[in-house]
């Protein structure tokens, strides 16, 4: 474990931190929340050592490892394999040792390799890499040669890799799509060591978390269990202050009401159920809600054209080459889709190509005479006069409305009096997002297309986005890596996969299961540690696991025999040379493999399911700062 006595933090004259102790269990995975600007990473960059204290000290064993996400990445011509390497500096001295060293000296360093486990440490980044989302190939590219977004992977990537007993993690989801956030979520899971993370992303801490730290007021509190128990007993504490009482109902009351109309008419399918779990929890926070100095609302256009977009037979790409094909999709009043795939599957081309950014290769979009479209991208960031204020660039986009109907807006969105007239070079990236979203917002659009609309937005700006999205009435499209803005606002979900789009059917548990499985029996590589299992599992815990372990265990020795069988079918002169008994004698028992391996894959989401529902649903607050 490790403990902070009497800590107090300043950036400049800034008072972050104010006297706080605090003990963090060994082997926790500990979730470190709080409003933007309020010192999470400031905290982590003290406790590694990077920044000092005014007051106060760190208490932990001297022979603690820690490792940190670095936020900078520099652009060298190192390979992004080797990169990741360079972060073992242990591994990087005693393989120049071995280079260069006496022929009396092979032995003690190639020990001294074995000892850090050297002789696979290359096939552990790798599988690193692929697991972040890296193929082989741009695992060979040069750091310089990367966006921003795969460097901050490179980041991860070398923080993971490194033995370490406490790992601190700031915003690791940041640019990740659903497949690597599983893939991470899978990964922080079994990691044996502490884990002290900041994320935005609710539905990945309470995933992956079992204590919350919260760090509001310039106070510290450690909560046991996950960012929804930390919500819950956060909205007990409201609930029970009479001041905040009334507040808190009325904002509850306009919730549930939400979620009983919507039960009416949903069906009893896999994602309509996740979608009202998530709109409950969306009344659990009602509270929390109230005290939020945010107030998002969208405003929808009375006339809407029926389809709002029609696309035929459309391929999407650059440069002649495409990377859509054949896309066929309608879009009608109140439709609510969540796009789906990998990163560089074809996502945001298929959105650039409904909006009108990026031309047709073939086929055409319709869109309606009605169709009033509101589109969000992270590039209007960058878009946005840095010179200029929101008030001004209100008044100089929106005219004939008088100037306190724009600044009430602006409040809202958090935009009060001194921020509203504040440079928007000045601003956070939060802000300048909420900025974008607002004036999208105020045009009432009759359909929302959002790519990446929660990118540097805190969680509190991101519940606010969620409940006006709920309450928007018009059609949604929306591309995030943020399930619970997914699961809430989405009604059903569309895949971009091999250069297509498809409906997917289940709920996203189901795609998060998926992705997790198909790296776990794909990647042969191994991974550096495994969790152990914490002292408070109980007995059918263990057993759970070790069924899982043997449901993997068959999977893979079915899949080995299915494989091989379909090798020899494959065989151009198989039908020829094999008689027509033996054809059928195959042909029966790769029918056979196969339904075992169906039956397996199910029993295998269901024990990870009842897994991930096993947490310990105690919920206190466990320390109290001093």
């Amino acid at each position: 474990m490790f403990t902070l006595n009497s800590l107090t933090l300043r950036v400049g004259s800034r008072l972050l931190i104010d006297r706080q102790s605090i003990m963090i269990p060994s082997g926790s995975n500990v979730g470190l929340v709080g409003a933007n600007g309020s010192g999470k990473s400031t905290l982590l960059r003290f406790i590694c050592g990077q920044v000092s204290s005014d007051y106060g000290d760190i208490m932990c064993p001297n022979n603690m490892r820690i490792s940190i996400m670095e936020q900078e990445t520099p652009s060298v011509n190192r390979r992004a394999l080797d990169y990741v390497l360079d972060a073992h500096n242990e591994y990087r001295r005693i393989e120049r040792k071995l280079r260069c060293c006496a022929d009396s000296d092979i032995a003690k360093f190639h020990e001294e390799f074995e000892n850090i486990d050297g002789w696979r440490l290359m096939s552990v980044a790798a599988s690193l890499l692929s697991g972040l989302g890296f193929s082989e190939s741009q695992q060979k590219n040069k750091v310089s040669e990367l966006s921003g977004g795969w460097r901050v992977r490179l980041n991860l990537a070398r923080a993971l890799l490194v033995p370490t007993d406490l790992l601190l993690l700031d915003e690791p989801t940041n640019h990740l799509d659903l497949d690597a956030i599983s893939w991470l979520e899978d990964f922080l899971d079994r990691f044996e060591g502490t884990v002290l993370v900041v994320a935005h992303d609710r539905t990945f801490l309470d995933h992956v978390t079992n204590f919350t730290l919260a760090l509001q007021n310039r106070e510290l509190n450690l909560y046991r269990g996950n960012y929804s128990h930390y919500e819950v007993q956060r909205s007990q504490a409201i609930e029970q202050d009479a001041a905040e009482r009334e507040k808190a109902l009325r904002k509850k009351d306009k919730l549930e009401t939400f979620v009983r109309r919507f039960q009416a008419k949903a069906s009893k399918a896999k994602q309509a159920t996740s979608r009202a779990r998530q709109l409950k929890k969306l009344v659990i926070q009602a509270p929390l809600r109230s005290q939020s100095k945010f107030d998002f609302t969208i405003p929808s256009s009375d006339k809407v054209s029926n389809p709002l977009i029609h696309v035929a037979d459309i391929s999407l790409g650059y440069s002649g080459v495409p990377i859509l094909c054949s896309i066929n999709l309608g879009l009608y009043p109140g439709d609510r889709l969540g796009l789906l795939g990998q990163n560089g599957a074809g996502k945001t081309t298929f959105i650039k190509g409904l909006v009108g950014d990026l031309p047709c290769l073939s086929g055409g979009i319709q869109r309606g005479s009605n169709t009033k479209i509101g589109y969000f991208a992270q590039e209007q960031l960058e878009a946005l006069d840095q010179g200029e204020t929101p008030l001004t660039t209100f008044q100089r986009e929106i005219s004939n409305t008088k100037e306190q109907v724009l600044r009430d807006f602006l409040g809202r969105w958090g935009f009060c009096r001194d921020r509203a007239e504040s440079e928007i070079g000045k601003l956070s990236g939060g802000e300048r997002a909420r900025l974008a979203l607002a004036f999208i917002a105020f045009k009432a659009p009759n359909l929302l297309i959002l790519d990446e609309p929660t990118n540097h937005l805190d969680l509190e700006a991101r519940q606010a986005l969620v409940e006006a999205l709920v309450d928007f009435s018009g059609a949604i499209i929306v591309v995030s890596h943020d399930r619970f803005l997914l699961e809430a606002v989405c009604d059903n979900f569309i895949r971009v996969i091999d250069g297509s789009i498809e409906p997917y059917l289940n709920d996203l548990d189901s795609y998060r299961q998926d992705s997790v499985r198909s790296k776990r029996f794909t990647n042969k590589r191994s991974l550096p540690q495994k969790k152990r299992e914490n002292r408070s599992q109980n007995k059918s815990t263990n057993v759970l696991r070790k069924s899982l372990q043997l449901c993997e265990q068959k999977l893979s020795e079915l899949s080995k025999l299915l494989a091989n069988i379909d090798l020899t079918m494959a065989d151009p002169g198989y039908y020829k040379n094999s008689s027509v008994q033996a054809q059928k004698e195959d042909t029966s028992i790769r029918k056979n493999l196969s339904s075992q391996i169906g039956e397996l894959e199910t029993e295998w989401l269901e024990i990870t399911e009842k897994l991930e529902n096993g947490q310990d649903n105690e919920s206190c607050i466990i320390s109290e700062s001093k």
